[in-house]
C-alpha cells in the first residue's frame, strides 16, 4: 500500500503533526511491505528520502508572523505530484487549501482520502483570532462560516479520524460522520522516568534550582496562552521555590526571553530538535504545565506523563481526557490565579507518585504500534464508512488491489 500525508505547514520545528508524522515513518519502515509519501512546505522544490520516506517539498512562503513556518498554497504542484505518486491513500493533516487537490485526484485516480482532525480550526485559527481583533460578534460570525467549511471538507473524505473523544464530540457539533477516534502515542522507551537528573537545569537558570521546576514545551503563541504560564508562576508564593522553563517556538518567544533576563525564576529556551534531550529535560522537571485551551490530543502531556510527570492544566479540548483524577488538575482556561494555585496544591500532594501513577497508565494505552495497527486496519477496510459510490473500488484502491 502506498500512503501519502500532506501537511500545509510543516517544519522542523512543528509540534504534535511532526512527532505523529515521524513515528509513522518509523512504524511504516520497520512493517514493510508499504510505501510512505510525504508532501509538504518548504524553501524549494525539492525531493529527498528520509527515513524511509519520499519526501516532497513544495516551494511555499512563510506565514507572516510565524517564521519559520511556511505555508502551501500550489494546488497544481500538489495534484501533480499525486499523479505522478498515484497513491492508494491520501491523508490530509490540514483542512485549508491541499484538500482539494486530493478531491481532484480522486476524481482521476480511485483511492482513500482520509481527513486527520489534528486541531480545531474553526475556533483556534478562525473564531478566537477574528474576535481578538474585531471583536466577539465577529469572531462568532468567522467560527460559523468555519465550521461549514469544516464540514464540507471533512464530510468530503472516506473518513474523518481524530485523537481525542472530545473532538470527535466537537466533529459531531459540526455534522461530520464517519469518524474514527485513535489515539496518539508516545515512545515510552524515550520518555521515561529512569532519565531523572535535576543536575541538567544549571545550564538554564542563573543558579541551580533548590525547588521544583515547572516545565512546558511547546509552542510560543497566543494560541497556547503560554503569557498564563509565566502569570501564575509570579503569583506562586517565594517560598514555594517553582521555577518554570519554557521551551519552544514562536512568535512570543523573544518577549520571552527579554522577560527571563530580569527573572531568574524564568527560563525560556528555543526549540531543540533532539528528542533525547527533550526526554531528559522532562524526567528532570516536577511538575508539566500547559494552558492552552484548544489541543486536539496533547502530544506533549501524554510525554510528560511517560516522563512520570503530574500535569496542571486547562479544562478545555483534549485536556480532560489526558489527565484523568489522580494524575494532575485542571482548572478553567485564562485563569492564572487558578492555575497558580493548582500548581501550589500539586507540589505539595507527593507529584513524583502521582507522575508515576500516570506514567503506568500511559504505558497501557499509548505505544504508537497499537496506534498504527489501527490505522492500518482502517485504511485497508474503509467500505462501512465509504462517503458514497462503489465501496468494492475504495476497498480495491486502499489494499493496492486496484490495476496501477
Amino acid at each position: 500500500m502506498k500512503i501519502c500525508d500532506i501537511v500545509q505547514s510543516f517544519t522542523a520545528r512543528s509540534g504534535g503533526i511532526r512527532t505523529y508524522i515521524h513515528a509513522k515513518q518509523r512504524y511504516l519502515r520497520d512493517l514493510g511491505g508499504h510505501e510512505h509519501v510525504l508532501i509538504m512546505p518548504g524553501a524549494a522544490d525539492r525531493t529527498r528520502r528520509e527515513h524511509g520516506t519520499t519526501v516532497h517539498e513544495v516551494a511555499s512562503p512563510y506565514i507572516p508572523g510565524y517564521r519559520p513556518y511556511r505555508f502551501n498554497v500550489r494546488l497544481d504542484k500538489v495534484a501533480r505530484l499525486l499523479a505522478m505518486e498515484r497513491p492508494h491513500v491520501i491523508e490530509l493533516a490540514n483542512p485549508y487549501v491541499m484538500p482539494w487537490a486530493a478531491f481532484h485526484h480522486r476524481r482521476q485516480h480511485p483511492c482513500v482520502v482520509v481527513g486527520y482532525y489534528h486541531a480545531d480550526f474553526p475556533e483556534a485559527y478562525v473564531a478566537a483570532p477574528v474576535a481578538s481583533v474585531w471583536g466577539q460578534a465577529a469572531g462568532r460570525a468567522a467560527g460559523w462560516l468555519a465550521e461549514r467549511y469544516a464540514r464540507k471538507v471533512y464530510t468530503s473524505c472516506e473518513f474523518t479520524v481524530t485523537a481525542s473523544p472530545s473532538y470527535r464530540r466537537r466533529l459531531d457539533e459540526i455534522g461530520v460522520d464517519r469518524v474514527h477516534e485513535v489515539p496518539l502515542g508516545v515512545d515510552l522507551e524515550l520518555f521515561h522516568p529512569r532519565r531523572r537528573d535535576p543536575s541538567v537545569w544549571s545550564r538554564f537558570f542563573p543558579e541551580a534550582p533548590d525547588g521544583p521546576v515547572l516545565a512546558y514545551i511547546g509552542r510560543l503563541d497566543r494560541e497556547k496562552q503560554v503569557e498564563v504560564l509565566v502569570e501564575a508562576q509570579r503569583q506562586i508564593p517565594d517560598g514555594v521555590g517553582a521555577r518554570l522553563f519554557m521551551m519552544g517556538e514562536g512568535p512570543l518567544r523573544p518577549a520571552l526571553q527579554d522577560r527571563a533576563a530580569n527573572d531568574p525564576r524564568l527560563a525560556v529556551q528555543t526549540f531543540e530538535a533532539d528528542r533525547e534531550v527533550v526526554a531528559d529535560l522532562l524526567a528532570a522537571a516536577d511538575l508539566y504545565v500547559t494552558a492552552g485551551p484548544y489541543e486536539t490530543f496533547g502530544l506533549s502531556v501524554l510525554e510528560a506523563q511517560a516522563s512520570g510527570l503530574p500535569v496542571v492544566g486547562v479544562d478545555a479540548g483534549a485536556l480532560p481526557d489526558r489527565v484523568p483524577s489522580g494524575f494532575g488538575a485542571l482548572v478553567a482556561a485564562g485563569d492564572a490565579a487558578a492555575m497558580a494555585a493548582a500548581i501550589v496544591e500539586q507540589l505539595a500532594c507527593d507529584p513524583r507518585s502521582r507522575g508515576l501513577a500516570a506514567r503506568n497508565w500511559v504505558e497501557r494505552e499509548f505505544g504508537w504500534d497499537h496506534v498504527f495497527d489501527r490505522l492500518l486496519e482502517l485504511y485497508r477496510d474503509p467500505s462501512p464508512r465509504c462517503r458514497s459510490g462503489d465501496l468494492s473500488l475504495a476497498y480495491a484502491t486502499a489494499t493496492g488491489t486496484r490495476d496501477r
